[in-house]
Formats: structure tokens, sequence, C-alpha cells
């Protein structure tokens, strides 16, 4: 089942058809009838159709609404045009269906030229800012068309859109719309943060899980740049995945790229070297590119073994069970689970599972410093941290990355330090 939202301006411009915006029926068969429109119907997607009237919502806010299950988007007039995406099918439907979901709008371009997923934060600096732009422009005007996927948000999710923005602007018309921008967020992001407005086609999820899988079944090529605690936790799921021995083959290119003169990547790669020894040097899917040049970087997208873009490349992906994860906002709870994590190599037998417990720690992570940073407060009234067991060479490795994404301004500024969650 796919769930529609679609903002107010929109409807307002569609009420020619006699139809009374006045409940969710009324809009969707107003959707329905606006897929045959000269104009709209090269802005909504074949994908409403179909849409149960009991999951679509519509609630005025500053001159545009939109609605998931209750939850009002804090959206402007500015992202009008944007404000047009799909819940995505759920995950009973399999991995080719989650992947289908997104491909099957009716937009020609996501069928064509590489599914270019980038990764990174929100609070990357504008030299950064720029060096990422700079590359999306350089590889707009080396491969002329493609789909590239962000988180939607702004930094290192807007900075590539606006790369793209600035290649198309001194193209010649026919060729201005050879890029399609996609955004996945999902409901509870959506209440709290707006797409950034360089946003094309926005796909929401109803959960987080289903996001980040996505992520990863649509890419035919993933780049990640300098990012925080989330963009750590991306990282680790990627490998969870693909160092897992029944996704042998089913691999994504990953590039880890950072400008010239930063330290994220190379505190990155000490973090690999201690918890994933000689995988760097091994691997043939995952490479660290620190300092590269924008225009060489292009010419080799452009020279990469092109797959059938338009198939999932790895509708076959088994994906890590969730259950493993904290799924709770109870301080106590929380708390006893993480003191059960164990951040150790030989404790975690292979690669794989490294992975893992490190993705859950990052997840936890971006728990208690973005989502319920409530939680750390109430253990500061109880005099609680969390005791980290494992090796003393991992945790070690772990505390300096977060250093790191600390004292570069990566974590949300209302953020509790890390010397009020952790002792070791």
């Amino acid at each position: 089942m796919g769930v529609a939202i679609i903002s107010m301006n929109d409807v307002e411009d569609l009420k020619g058809s006699g139809h009374s915006i006045q409940n969710r029926t009324a809009l969707l068969e107003c959707v329905h009838d606006a897929v045959d429109h000269p104009v709209r119907g090269k802005i909504i997607s074949d994908v409403f159709m179909g849409a149960d009237p009991d999951d679509v919502s519509v609630f005025p806010y500053d001159g545009t609404a939109v609605g998931i299950g209750g939850l009002k988007a804090p959206f402007g007039p500015m992202v009008k045009r944007q404000l047009v995406g799909l819940l995505a099918s759920s995950r009973a439907t399999g991995a080719r269906g989650i992947t289908e979901s997104v491909l099957n709008f009716s937009d020609d371009r996501m069928r064509f030229g590489p599914r270019i997923v980038v990764q990174g934060g929100h609070r990357i600096n504008r030299i950064e800012y720029a060096f990422v732009s700079h590359l999306f422009r350089e590889i707009a005007k080396r491969v002329r068309e493609g789909v590239v996927i962000t988180g939607c948000g702004d930094g290192a999710m807007q900075a590539p859109f606006e790369g793209i923005e600035q290649e198309l602007a001194d193209r010649d018309f026919k060729d201005a719309h050879r890029y399609v921008r996609v955004g996945l967020t999902e409901a509870g992001i959506l209440a709290k943060e707006r797409p950034n407005p360089l946003v094309e086609r926005l796909v929401v999820y109803p959960d987080i899980e289903q996001r980040m899988e996505s992520f990863i079944r649509l890419a035919t090529l993933i780049i990640i740049v300098p990012g925080g605690v989330g963009t750590a936790e991306e990282i680790m799921q990627l490998l969870e995945v693909v160092l897992s021995p029944e996704n042998t083959g089913k691999v994504p290119n990953t590039h880890l790229i950072e400008g010239s003169g930063g330290q994220w990547m190379n505190n990155l790669r000490e973090l690999f070297d201690v918890c994933f020894p000689g995988l760097l040097d091994k691997s043939e899917f995952l490479r660290v590119l620190a300092g590269i040049d924008p225009a060489t970087y292009a010419c080799e997208v452009k020279r990469m073994k092109r797959p059938l873009w338009n198939e999932p490349w790895n509708e076959e992906i088994t994906m890590p069970v969730e259950s493993q994860f904290i799924h709770t906002d109870d301080p106590s709870e929380f708390f006893v689970q993480m003191e059960g994590m164990r951040l150790s190599r030989s404790e975690n037998g292979t690669e794989a599972e490294v992975a893992g417990v490190l993705r859950r720690f990052f997840s936890a992570m971006v728990d208690l410093t973005v989502k319920h940073p409530e939680i750390v407060d109430e253990w500061k009234g109880q005099g609680q941290k969390v005791r980290l067991r494992g090796q003393q060479d991992v945790i070690v490795a772990v505390m300096k990355f977060l250093d790191l994404l600390y004292s570069q301004g990566r974590l949300h500024p209302t953020a509790p330090s890390r010397k009020d969650i952790f002792v070791w």
C-alpha cells in the first residue's frame, strides 16, 4: 500500500476539477484526476494511485500542508514544489518492492544513469559544503544523466543538489532535466525537519529501518562525506551488510571522500584500522579518497563499469535483524542495554558482527544526542554513566572518533557531552 502526500498549494490549483477538498477521500480523488492534468501530471506520480484514504491527512501550515499519521510537518512556502512523495510499501513486499516503490515514479529519469547515494552530516562546515557542491557539479558535467539520492536534509544532503543545479544552469534547456534529486526520509524526521528546498522527489518511509535499508538497495554508487554519529551508523550498517557471507558479490562501490586539509577521514581510517584490520587494503568495494580533486574524481565516475541501472542490483540482499538495536526510550532499559554492549573484535566473531555491534553503538548515540537527550539528563540526576566494556584498543578508537565529532561541531548543539554519557 502506498500513501501519498501533497502540498496544499498544489491542491488549490486542482480545485477546478470540481472536487471539494474537505476530507481525505476528496483529496485522493483530486490527486487521481491530477495525474492526467497537462501540468500537474508531470509532478504527481502514479504511485499515488491506490492509496488508502484513511492513511492520508491534510493540515494547513504556512500556506502549505502535508500530513502523515496525524503529524504536522514544518514546511514553508519555499518548498511547495517538492511536497510530492510516497510512503513506501511495507517490508512484506520484499526487497525488490521497497526499491521499485522509488523507481516506479512516473519519471523516466529514474530509469537512466547511475543512482548515487550521498551520506553525510547536517553540520558540515562551509569549506566542506563547497567541496561537495563542486564535486557534484563536476560529476554532472561529465555524467549527463542520473539519480542523486540523499537524506533530504541540509548540509551534506543539500550540497550535491546545489552542485547539480549550478551545472544544469549552464546547459541548454533540452539537457536541463536529465538529473532527478531524491530525498529519503521517514515520518518521525519529517515531523521535525523540513527537506532542503532542492529536493525534487520526496520519499517518506514509515520507519527509520526501511529508510536506511533503501539507501543501500537503491545505490549503484555510495559516496560518504564527513558527518556525525548518524553517518557513522550508516557506515557500520553498510559494512554489516556487505561483509556478511550471504551477501557476497552484492556490493555497491563505496567511496569515503573528503577535501584537502580535513581530519574526518584520517580519524575514520584509524577507527577502521583498529576495528577492521586490513579491510581498507583488501576491500574491492570500499575506498577512502581524502584530498581528491573533484574533476579527477568525476572522470573516474564516468569511467566506472556501468551496471544495469534500470534494475535493482541487490534485490536478494539480506539485511541485519532489527531486534538487535535499542528500541526503547526508557532510561533504565536504555542504560542496561548499552552496558551490555561489547566493543570488541574477539568477542564478536566476524567482521560483519563487529560492524553490527558498532552500528548498534552509534545508533544509540543518535538516540542520546539527537532524538532523546533527556535520557542522559535522567542518568545524570541518578549519578549514572555507561561503563563501556570490551577490548581497550577498540574502546579507545571509538572514543577518539567521538571526541573528533564533538570537537568539530558535528553533533547537535544541544547534545550532552561525551563525558556525561560514558566512563571507561
